[in-house]
């Protein structure tokens, strides 16, 4: 679903619930030369670990989707269906995700239309959009941003006017 740098190499989450971290080396003329899947604690491709230290389970639990580095070294996964976003701890994937700053302003979107792009800005704050509207692919989804580590619940900042039938999935 989505994939970063990180200091190691690359990152990546899918929308089972799973994430792979993998080096491609590139050679002097820039063309990638190998995949190569680094190993966790749980091996190359594992869980994504929820609040209570167990993988994500369920359809509406796994869904990860958008992907972006958090100040502290950790991660942000935003997830759809259960619209939310998770953090991942400086210490790694093998570890207890967290909840990530809350949102509100959920209301009327597809359960599989919702918190899909994330992306880190240069001033720190997260931008994180809905693939649809609450009209499903005919209305401007919306968007939040919002401050790494807030407690208080966020209401979209904003909503993106794209074509009809267009969906956001990467930002």
């Amino acid at each position: 679903s989505s994939l970063a740098q990180d200091g190691e190499g690359w990152r990546a989450v899918s929308d089972n619930g799973a994430h792979l971290r993998f080096a491609l080396p590139i050679d002097a003329e820039g063309r990638i030369t190998a995949f190569a899947a680094g190993a966790d604690a749980a091996g190359a491709i594992a869980p994504i670990l929820g609040s209570d230290g167990a993988a994500l389970e369920g359809a509406a639990n796994v869904d990860a989707e958008g992907l972006a580095p958090a100040p502290d070294g950790g991660w942000f996964i935003s997830l759809e269906r259960n619209h939310r976003l998770l953090r991942i701890a400086r210490a790694g994937w093998a570890g207890p995700g967290f909840a990530g700053p809350p949102q509100s302003g959920f209301e009327g979107l597809e359960p599989n239309g919702g918190m899909e792009a994330l992306e880190r800005l240069s001033d720190g704050r997260l931008l994180a959009i809905a693939e649809y509207g609450p009209a499903g692919a005919q209305a401007a989804p919306p968007y939040w941003l919002l401050a790494p580590f807030q407690s208080a619940p966020a209401a979209p900042a904003g909503r993106f006017a794209v074509p009809a039938g267009f969906g956001v999935t990467e930002a």
